[in-house]
């Protein structure tokens, strides 16, 4: 039976026939990969439209909060500028006061701290260094925080307390 087929087959199977269908096949192919060419390189530019908002989301978000973090930096500089200045001005209301107290009568511990070195002394003995670092900070020397921390720790000396 298959040599009765056959030469009806071949007869229908000609070249012609052959390229023809080969020549669709490879053409249908070609559209495919096409579509999917096309279809990925959308696919592509709408990833890449998405990157690109979020990269300036990002961006406009970034730009904020260094703004919001300069604005805090200065407001937060000016505050401790007042304070600084305010600390400095009763500092120098505090030492008026004692140049006021002093002709009086003389405190115990405030004499032995005059003779021992006084305020570089306590100063050594504490640790604390001048604005420089490297020596002992003198009374004026000192910042004034620990020039008032020094002059509370020898009044309350002073007073017989700790």
């Amino acid at each position: 039976m298959l040599e009765t087929l056959m030469p009806t087959l071949m007869p229908r199977l000609d070249m012609q026939t052959v390229l023809l269908v080969s020549t669709v096949v490879d053409a249908a192919a070609i559209a495919v990969l096409a579509w999917l060419v096309r279809r990925a390189g959308r696919v592509r530019d709408a990833a890449r439209a998405a990157q690109r908002d979020a990269l300036e989301t990002l961006r406009r978000d970034l730009t904020t909060l260094v703004a919001d973090a300069e604005e805090r930096a200065h407001a937060l500089e000016e505050s401790l500028g007042r304070r600084e200045r305010s600390l400095g001005a009763l500092l120098i209301r505090l030492e008026r006061a004692e140049r006021r107290n002093e002709p009086a009568q003389p405190r115990p511990a405030a004499t032995a701290a005059a003779a021992g070195g006084g305020l570089p002394e306590l100063a050594r003995r504490l640790g604390l260094r001048g604005k420089r670092g490297g020596e002992t900070a003198a009374p004026e020397a000192l910042d004034p925080a620990e020039a008032r921390l020094l002059r509370d720790l020898e009044v309350g000396l002073g007073r017989g307390t700790r």
